[in-house]
């Protein structure tokens, strides 16, 4: 072989080298670089396709705990009102429970709310206790029965002595 060709040939090997090193490899490089940010971005759109799909059905279901908030909170008043409270319940006891009792305890703080403790005691038979707390159940005010002890009478007459503890909440004023 002569020279020439040597020559051309090594001319030849440094083209097709820099084509390979400089022009296909770093090409290449970007080229993955650009389907991996494509492939990126083709999840982000089908994602973002399936959570506009949800947003309907999460804003039924947020209009449906708004309501719900807004119905506990008008079961919760702002204040107290002790004495308006326990003449209500003196009230559906009346014709239905004897011998009443209404005794609440302080307020108590309980994350954000305040929660009373109301221990009553009175005497009847169970049918108008269950009429009772059907009527605490239908109060504007949310009312929680914490304990239920009742006790027979010892001429076993079905009348019942009857001692509750009820919670009530209330926000404060403010």
């Amino acid at each position: 072989m002569s020279r020439t060709q040597v020559s051309i040939y090594v001319v030849c090997g440094l083209l097709v080298a820099d084509f390979v090193l400089f022009g296909y490899l770093p090409a290449r490089r970007q080229l993955d670089g650009l389907q991996k940010a494509i492939s990126a971005d083709t999840s982000a759109i089908q994602l973002s396709q399936s959570l506009r799909r949800q947003l309907p059905g999460l804003r039924l279901r947020l209009s449906q705990y708004q309501g719900r908030i807004e119905a506990y909170n008008k079961r919760i008043p702002i204040g107290l009102q002790m004495g308006q409270l326990v003449q209500e319940l003196q009230g559906l006891m009346e014709g239905r429970l004897t011998g009443q009792q209404v005794v609440p305890s302080e307020p108590e703080l309980l994350d954000g709310l305040y929660r009373t403790r109301i221990k009553v005691t009175c005497k009847g038979t169970l049918t108008d206790l269950f009429s009772f707390l059907r009527a605490i159940s239908d109060l504007q005010r949310l009312i929680l029965v914490q304990q239920l002890r009742l006790e027979n009478d010892r001429s076993l007459s079905g009348n019942l002595e009857i001692e509750m503890e009820l919670v009530v909440f209330h926000r404060a004023v403010g």
